[in-house]
């Protein structure tokens, strides 16, 4: 339960968060690609806002911004971690420049968040290009959920139409969401 955790400062909540053993990411191969998706809590989104010193009033306007939503970082790494991942089984250079297109501006078409027995589409993305410097897609998405029901379950659903892949499903326990600690500001 969370009320059970001491209350984590800036820096070591956001390790908290990043550390796989918390429950907040998971991984998953298909194919030759490998998925890792890691569940952003709103604290963290409004952290990264600020660079330096944080005031409390300041931190929780910042905060409300990013409430009614939940939060996500995707990335599509390749299994043989050199191979970008843009160019896996790629024909042509046309079909290359299609999935980058597709990352840019189609691919919350195909993102679902599933939340007990609602299914809610992907409202925002954004991916980050690196034109080569790594074999990486990363994305951030974002999914409204006015609910917020931190006990059930968060299942993010990809219907891939670039690797061949069909559905990916991958799920955030709710439990351990309701574990996160507290932030002390």
């Amino acid at each position: 339960m969370a009320g059970c955790k001491a209350a984590l400062s800036p820096m070591d909540f956001a390790k908290y968060c990043e550390d796989p053993q918390n429950g907040l990411v998971v991984n998953q191969t298909c194919g030759n690609v490998q998925f890792e998706l890691k569940y952003i809590p709103e604290q963290l989104m409004a952290l990264h806002e600020f660079h330096g010193e944080i005031e409390k009033n300041n931190f929780d306007t910042v905060l409300e911004s990013y409430q009614g939503m939940r939060y996500f970082n995707l990335k599509l790494k390749p299994v043989d971690k050199k191979t970008d991942v843009l160019l896996l089984n790629a024909k042509t250079k046309d079909e290359y420049f299609q999935r980058i297109q597709y990352f840019s501006s189609l691919i919350n078409e195909d993102l679902k968040l599933i939340v007990g027995l609602d299914t809610i589409p992907c409202s925002i993305h954004h991916y980050e290009r690196t034109y080569h410097l790594s074999p990486v897609i990363e994305l951030m998405i974002g999914f409204e959920d006015h609910n917020k029901d931190i006990k059930k379950n968060l299942t993010v659903i990809y219907r891939d139409k670039i690797f061949g892949l069909d559905t990916v499903i991958m799920k955030i326990e709710g439990e351990k969401i309701a574990d996160l600690p507290a932030l002390k500001l």
